[in-house]
């Protein structure tokens, strides 16, 4: 379970995964894999030798190391006391740094006992086996909460949803991504309702909602606009990829 990386691995993971995002040759991944530390290092100069880039490379290497620190903390710390608590905050670090299936795992180990009605905890389950695709699971999740008031404007619901609607209850993820449309109020799940029209098919709809959400900062008082800037700002980039 404890994550003991050497600098070397971390190296050589760093520069697959900047290969993978750079689309560079194959031959490529054989040097770093068959040779990590000479032929991570041939990479680097290869691909990031100006010193400006060498720095950021630095910092994201030790962002990495950070990273592997914190979980093995909490891994220790659970492995010094086996709580419910410190179970779900190593899993709040795994779904953060996206290893969605040691955080499922973890979280589901909490689903039982006193926390089997637990809101914030069934709030994760819903949201992480979204993640994972295992629809099912997360609208079994979904459904231990589906009435509760709390529920109804979190990103959980909408991931209840799709679930829903992937799975062939479709009526049902309609009405619930209907009810996501409520003027100057819910953006970020009454986007989630234009990406369900475009995938139905109805474009017209699903513009027409997505233009008016934006006219609405057109009338905002100016404090609201600004406490919500970088929602128009997501709004207005969603249209323009829409285009």
């Amino acid at each position: 379970m404890f994550r003991l990386y050497t600098p070397v691995i971390i190296l050589q993971c760093f520069c697959l995964y900047h290969a993978y995002k750079q689309k560079v040759d194959p031959l490529w991944y054989m040097i770093i894999v068959f040779f990590p530390l000479i032929g991570s290092c041939i990479y680097l100069y290869k691909f990031l030798y100006s010193a400006r880039k060498l720095e950021t490379l630095n910092e994201q290497i030790k962002k990495t190391v950070n990273k592997t620190h914190q979980i093995e903390k909490l891994e220790r710390e659970l492995s010094f006391s086996d709580t419910v608590h410190n179970r779900i905050a190593l899993a709040d670090k795994f779904l953060e740094q996206n290893y969605l299936e040691d955080a499922y795992h973890m979280y589901k180990s909490c689903h039982k006992g006193m926390y089997l009605d637990d809101l914030d905890l069934l709030l994760k389950l819903v949201q992480c086996s979204y993640l994972l695709e295992d629809y099912d699971e997360c609208k079994s999740y979904g459904e231990l909460i589906e009435r509760n008031h709390d529920f109804k404007a979190t990103d959980a619901k909408a991931a209840y949803a799709w679930s829903l609607h992937y799975t062939g209850e479709k009526s049902k993820a309609k009405d619930i991504f209907v009810s996501f449309d409520k003027p100057f109020s819910n953006y970020t799940l009454r986007l989630e309702y234009v990406f369900y029209l475009l995938d139905i098919h109805q474009e017209n709809q699903a513009f027409k909602i997505l233009d008016a959400m934006i006219s609405e900062f057109d009338v905002m008082d100016p404090h609201e606009r600004k406490m919500k800037k970088h929602l128009y700002k997501h709004l207005l980039k969603a249209r323009k990829e829409l285009n």
